[in-house]
């Protein structure tokens, strides 16, 4: 692990989102443009895209004007939500 990374991961950083101060080990970073959120927002914000039909290549970061597209492996931490099933039509 880098230097700047081992830094950033002791220090206390600000979600983009909702500017609540939390430890940088507990944030995400997006790979392609670095941007970090609490994981609770970014789960939020790719829960809610997913059930939009955002997914992909249409999926970008939050940050305001950032068009990077989120990684799969970050889509894929973000835990599934579990509905009941619809009610069958006979």
């Amino acid at each position: 692990m880098n230097v700047k990374m081992n830094i950033f991961k002791k220090q206390y950083q600000t979600c983009l989102i909702c500017s609540d101060m939390i430890p940088g080990i507990d944030c995400i970073r997006l790979y392609r443009c670095s941007h970090f959120y609490c994981r609770f927002c970014l789960n939020n914000y790719i829960q809610i895209n997913l059930e939009n039909g955002l997914f992909g290549e249409k999926l970008h970061c939050p940050q305001y004007e950032c068009k990077q597209s989120l990684l799969p492996t970050e889509i894929k931490q973000i835990p599934t939500i579990h509905r009941p099933a619809a009610p069958s039509k006979c």
